[in-house]
């Protein structure tokens, strides 16, 4: 409002680095403002190289762990979608022997420039981390980035991206999904939607496959979204089985945990029953450890 009564009187340019298309339209309307240019038009660097992750029967930490294990990458900020999240995959990423830095906005400006600096450091090789570093951080070693998680906004996705293949250097963004998350997928797409041209790796215990061209989705049938269907029952039941009227320590972790086991044991199910349709020998496919 104040900028706006010097409008007749001044020649108003605005720029900005992450107004959304809503917030431009706000902008030109209350500042009169006639032409927008918008540098934008490629969303993605050229320098950065998007990649899809399908990590099938493996819990998130572990196909980070594995992913660590078969690309071996310099420098990669590993990014989830909340703080719960980071500590849920930081705890189980510690009973691999895998234990990188954190950072989320819940820590001091102290903490935050220590683990920063920290990581820069030659020494130090992932950063898990929330989207309060999504932006306004440069360091150039950083070739990798992955995303456990995309957020509800998939704006932020391309800030993510942007954290490498900076200063003209090459970079790579992944992003990990599961067929068994349709949340996920319709993020994925959205991407896509927009102009991310992904190509795809499938992620098991100790091998990371390259699939050739682009990725396309296969449509979900009916047989499909019954089987999403029984999964979310399964999950509310297990939500429900550990349910207590009194909050106690470790609530949140433990139906957490009970909520992992089952979509472990329904995509566990899922990729079975696709080896013996294919006549692949299931006995041959390898079973981890339930987790408890």
């Amino acid at each position: 409002k104040n900028m706006a009564k010097f409008i007749d009187k001044k020649l108003v340019s605005f720029f900005s680095s992450s107004l959304k298309e809503q917030q431009i339209k706000g902008v030109k309307s209350k500042l009169k403002i006639e032409t927008v240019i918008d540098v934008r038009k490629k969303i993605t660097n050229d320098t950065v190289s998007h990649h899809l992750v399908d990590y099938r029967t493996l819990s998130k930490a572990e196909a980070l762990y594995h992913f660590m294990e078969q690309k071996k990458p310099y420098k990669t900020i590993a990014f989830v979608s909340s703080k719960e999240e980071l500590y849920e995959v930081f705890e189980s990423l510690k009973a691999l022997s895998l234990k990188p830095l954190i950072v989320h906005g819940g820590l001091e400006k102290r903490e935050i420039k220590n683990v920063l600096n920290r990581f820069k450091n030659e020494n130090e090789h992932l950063l898990l981390a929330t989207d309060f570093v999504s932006r306004g951080i440069d360091i150039p070693e950083v070739d990798t980035i992955l995303s456990l998680s995309l957020s509800k906004d998939t704006d932020y996705y391309f800030h993510r991206a942007g954290r490498c293949g900076r200063f003209s250097q090459k970079g790579d963004s992944y992003v990990f999904f599961t067929y068994e998350e349709e949340e996920s997928i319709k993020r994925v797409k959205d991407l896509v939607r927009r102009g991310v041209n992904f190509d795809a790796y499938t992620l098991t215990e100790g091998n990371l496959r390259h699939q050739k061209g682009s990725y396309q989705f296969r449509n979900m049938g009916k047989k499909d979204r019954a089987n999403q269907q029984e999964l979310q029952k399964k999950i509310r039941h297990a939500v429900n089985q550990n349910k207590s009227k009194k909050v106690k320590p470790g609530y949140k972790k433990k139906v957490a945990k009970a909520v992992e086991l089952v979509k472990f044991k329904h995509r566990r199910k899922v990729v079975l029953t696709n080896i013996a349709k294919s006549g692949g020998n299931v006995k041959d496919f390898h079973m981890e450890k339930e987790r408890h």
